[in-house]
């Protein structure tokens, strides 16, 4: 299981990296801050992303992490001084309850699935 999880994180992850590259982001590591997944910038605005990956069995434990995290990421960044654009939660598999997108949104947070990998930026 760890074995898929991380194989499905990593694919997830690489598809996006590849979308900001196309669309002419600048994909980095952050030299200090929080570990996140991906940060990039975009029209000189930084935004990051962090992926989980979800099963019906962790579904929405991983999600409710995942936004913990990126609240918790954003909060350190703004720490450092480093102005936060947009912040991104990217899930292994589709939303078939339709309610974490709005919830998501309400904490200023974007939800990117599978199919939606393309709308990022």
């Amino acid at each position: 299981k760890r074995k898929k999880a991380y194989n499905t994180h990593n694919e997830m992850e690489n598809e996006i990296f590849k979308v900001l590259k196309e669309k002419g982001c600048d994909v980095f590591k952050t030299a200090a801050g929080p570990n996140v997944d991906l940060c990039w910038k975009y029209h000189n605005k930084f935004s990051f992303l962090e992926v989980k990956s979800v099963n019906k069995g962790n579904f929405s434990h991983q999600i409710r992490m995942g936004i913990g995290q990126v609240i918790e990421y954003r909060e350190r960044f703004n720490k450092l001084n480093t102005k936060v654009e947009n912040t991104y939660l990217a899930i292994t598999a589709e939303d078939s309850t339709g309610k974490w997108e709005e919830i998501c949104k309400s904490v200023d947070i974007v939800l990117i699935t599978p199919k939606k990998i393309r709308e990022i930026v």
